[in-house]
């Protein structure tokens, strides 16, 4: 990696990082390129079960690598989420964050920092926008398109609701102080759990935004959510690609030369003091 600093990315709901493998490879071998995996996912050890104790785990193991900033670092979907967590420590530490990827991230609780934060009205409004952007993409799309729509995203109805069941069972345990059993120790469930429970800050630096603009979903809230808790700024690139495919051949060429293009500005950066 010569003198170049390494590039931190954090895994996303499933725990594992062997989803970067073609991104570390593509970005070039100048370039160092760190994954960090979930806590628990070898069944050895009892895994983190908020965003901000994984986030302050990966930013010590972080410092063994760094010791100090600037830091680059990324993370894809939920992964997006724990790195701007890592971000936001990191900087009240005192330290430089000079590249903060977000590679499709949602802006997980960004709400719960707006007035009526978990007012009925609030949900409500959430809920009518969801329905009014379901509705916006099918009126974009012709004949079978629509019912593909339609079934392809009610195909995900079964596994949210697995995730709400989970969530209330793991909460249960929490409330009653006791240790949570083996069967419940599912890596995805548990991050899809604590990305549910986040309560995030403003970040006072940039941020970088690289969006799956192939995606047709329900999340109307991406950009202006992102840009209420990055007060520094928020950069947006488009990737065409969808969230599911962007660091899955071939789509992640492009995805890596764009992240590459933003690792060297980072590098001329810190360069320049």
């Amino acid at each position: 990696g010569g003198d170049r600093r390494p590039f931190f990315c954090v895994h996303a709901a499933g725990g594992n990082v062997l989803e970067y493998h073609a991104l570390a490879q593509l970005l070039g071998p100048d370039q160092p390129f760190y994954g960090f995996q979930a806590v628990g996912l070898d069944g050895a050890q009892l895994p983190h079960t908020t965003i901000k104790e994984m986030a302050a785990h990966y930013i010590r193991e972080m410092r063994e690598v760094q010791p100090e900033g600037p830091y680059l670092i990324g993370g894809r979907s939920s992964g997006g989420t724990l790195a701007f967590e890592m971000a936001c420590q990191l900087m009240s530490q005192g330290d430089e964050v000079e590249l903060l990827a977000l590679l499709d991230a949602y802006p997980a609780g960004y709400f719960k920092l707006l007035p009526g934060s978990g007012s009925r009205r609030q949900r409500a409004v959430r809920f009518v926008r969801r329905i009014q952007t379901h509705g916006q993409n099918i009126q974009q799309l012709k004949g079978q398109e629509k019912l593909s729509y339609l079934a392809d995203k009610l195909k995900f109805a079964p596994g949210k609701t697995k995730h709400k069941i989970y969530r209330r069972a793991f909460k249960l345990y929490q409330r009653i102080g006791r240790r949570l059993p083996a069967v419940l120790r599912n890596i995805e469930e548990l991050n899809f759990a604590a990305v549910r429970d986040y309560m995030p800050q403003v970040y006072p630096g940039r941020a970088t935004l690289f969006l799956a603009s192939d995606d047709r979903t329900a999340a109307f809230d991406v950009e202006e959510g992102w840009q209420g808790l990055v007060a520094g700024g928020l950069e947006k690139i488009s990737v065409s690609e969808n969230h599911l495919d962007l660091v899955k051949e071939p789509h992640v060429r492009t995805l890596a030369e764009k992240l590459r293009a933003c690792l060297d500005q980072a590098h001329r950066q810190i360069d320049m003091g």
